[in-house]
């Protein structure tokens, strides 16, 4: 390998036409980690006989220096690839039309919101004009007829007719001004977001410093024996870059199908932006490192009395801080260069589906239609993957605290993908239930997803019923009986398998007695128990197969004895046992 120093001395001539600006090579391709992300820009050119030098200035200012890989093709030999820093002055006239840019589109954002602030006003109003006219109709129930007093007051039926038809515009109507407030609510909120990435972006703009700039650039020297073309791979890896994963789930009951649609929310504010970019992204941390952190040895002693200060300092011997142990930074691919002749390029194939690549410990998926993310610093989705599955329905109930049923999947994730944690939006139907997140799951894993609450499941909590008795001639004891009944109702044209949870009080005193008396349980094998056992946390637990339009009564009966002087309190303890 030979630099550019060492070429001139042999009388080979450089040349150093060939200087290209990152930001203008059109991307190949982008692999985005969880906190950087991997670019790579192609560079076409022509050579002239000798040593050629090509420079690619303008390279993220958080470039890792360490990272810049050259591939390519063509009849030459890459000699040296190197990184140079420099400091320039500043072009004010691109920082002036940048700031420029952003608060155009700042202002446009505003316009916008004042736009939908404008338009909420006007909804409420019509909203509060609904209301009011429905409580006015609401006060005249009655009409008088020919002069008759109110005692004389005879009832229309049209006015039942038109308060009925009244009844129906109400729900229509108010049903649609809801719908439109929740969706320029969530417009707002999408605006906010939006405009304080652009306001941090010219904070970010206004804060460097204007005495001096930093030119990043790549210099590749490549020696060819004759005038060729060469097209060049350039990779480099940058901060301020990431993605995450995101998920809508809906559930088809009709169909008994689950479809997931896997997401991945992409932001990055590298200072360039990746254009019509084949986009990749890895599972890989390549910040934590592959290496195994190294553990030192605990060493104790005995704690020597800290000496008083003295006017003059320290009494004694001085104190020395503490080394603290710093682990080694994470190992960087180095700058890779060819001494032989450039071979053929990677054939890049676009799939006609998502493919899923895995090594030991990542996986990448490759999106398939190439997308444009700018350096916005704003989320951008792109879609990783569509999963049909047929899951296992079933029903939870926890009646003491929300009377409702609520329906959960089980799912065995039967596709190529690894679903990664992330934020979950939840539709039944095609109707959005509520938000919810997603664990780490594995090709072949079961896992359960919360599908909302099933209306047509009814569940009635009754009163709690008590009977005290007292027993005893020295030492009285109390004895009181508690029966909780649940009863559970299933609407559907289907039956349903349910789980339902309440808690039978545990004792931890040996003064307090609890003796279940229904449902009967072999509280020493609870493995022998089937429809019906005591969890971990000494919670009943009901397995019922519910028939459609079936009814059940659960019935929980218990009594609790302690000596009458003591007074009981309940504590609810959230612990696994």
């Amino acid at each position: 390998m030979a630099s550019s120093a060492d070429s001139s001395s042999k009388g080979k001539d450089v040349d150093e036409g060939n200087v290209f600006e990152a930001p203008d090579c059109p991307v190949e391709k982008v692999t985005v980690y969880a906190d950087r992300a991997e670019v790579c820009r192609r560079v076409e050119t022509s050579l002239v006989a000798g040593q050629n030098q090509v420079v690619i200035r303008k390279l993220p200012l958080h470039v890792d220096q360490d990272s810049i890989r050259v591939e390519g093709k063509g009849a030459a030999t890459i000699s040296e690839v190197s990184f140079q820093s420099k400091h320039v002055p500043p072009n004010e006239a691109e920082r002036s039309q940048r700031s420029k840019e952003l608060r155009e589109e700042l202002d446009a954002l505003e316009l916008q919101e004042t736009e939908l602030l404008s338009e909420q006003a006007v909804l409420k109003k019509q909203w509060e004009l609904l209301d009011s006219f429905a409580n006015s109709a609401s006060r005249t129930s009655l009409s008088e007829k020919d002069g008759e007093t109110s005692k004389g007051i005879k009832l229309e039926e049209s006015f039942f007719k038109s308060l009925t038809d009244f009844l129906q515009l109400y729900n229509k109507e108010g049903n649609a001004l809801e719908k439109k407030l929740i969706d320029l609510k969530r417009k707002l909120a999408l605006l906010g977001v939006k405009k304080e990435a652009i306001s941090r972006n010219l904070r970010e703009l206004s804060a460097v410093n204007h005495s001096n700039s930093t030119l990043q650039q790549c210099v590749i020297v490549l020696e060819c024996a004759q005038a060729t073309k060469v097209s060049l791979l350039v990779s480099y890896v940058t901060s301020c870059a990431s993605w995450t994963p995101s998920y809508d789930i809906r559930m088809f009951t009709a169909d008994n199908l689950l479809k997931i649609t896997y997401y991945g929310l992409i932001k990055q504010s590298t200072g360039e932006d990746w254009n019509n970019a084949k986009l990749f992204l890895s599972t890989a941390s390549p910040s934590i490192g592959g290496e195994v952190p190294e553990l030192g040895t605990a060493e104790l002693s005995v704690q020597q009395p800290t000496q008083l200060r003295k006017a003059g300092g320290f009494g004694g011997r001085a104190f020395k801080p503490m080394a603290m142990y710093s682990p080694p930074p994470p190992p960087m691919a180095e700058a890779l260069y060819s001494a032989e002749p450039v071979g053929n390029l990677l054939d890049y194939v676009v799939p006609v589906t998502a493919l899923v690549g895995e090594s030991v410990a990542t996986t990448v998926y490759e999106i398939v239609r190439p997308a444009t993310i700018p350096s916005d610093n704003i989320e951008h989705k792109v879609t990783v993957g569509l999963i049909d599955i047929k899951p296992t329905i079933c029903y939870t109930c926890v009646p003491k605290r929300v009377p409702q049923a609520y329906m959960i999947a089980k799912v065995v994730n039967g596709s190529a993908y690894t679903f990664l944690r992330g934020e979950t939006s939840i539709f039944l139907d095609n109707t959005f239930v509520s938000k919810g997140s997603m664990k780490d799951v594995f090709p072949q894993e079961e896992f359960e997803c919360s599908l909302g609450i099933d209306p047509a499941i009814k569940v009635t909590y009754k009163p709690l019923k008590k009977y005290k008795t007292a027993s005893g001639i020295f030492s009285k004891v109390t004895s009181t009986t508690y029966e909780q009944v649940t009863e559970v109702k299933n609407t559907h044209d289907y039956g349903v398998k349910l789980l339902v949870m309440d808690q039978l009080p545990r004792s931890t005193d040996e003064r307090v007695k609890v003796n279940l008396l229904e449902p009967q349980i072999d509280l020493k094998h609870l493995e022998k128990n089937k429809d019906v056992t005591l969890n971990k946390k000494n919670n009943i637990e009901w397995n019922v197969d519910l028939p459609e339009k079936g009814t059940k009564e659960l019935v929980l009966k218990y009594v609790i004895e302690h000596p009458s002087q003591m007074n009981l309190q309940t504590a609810e303890n959230f612990g696994n046992a």
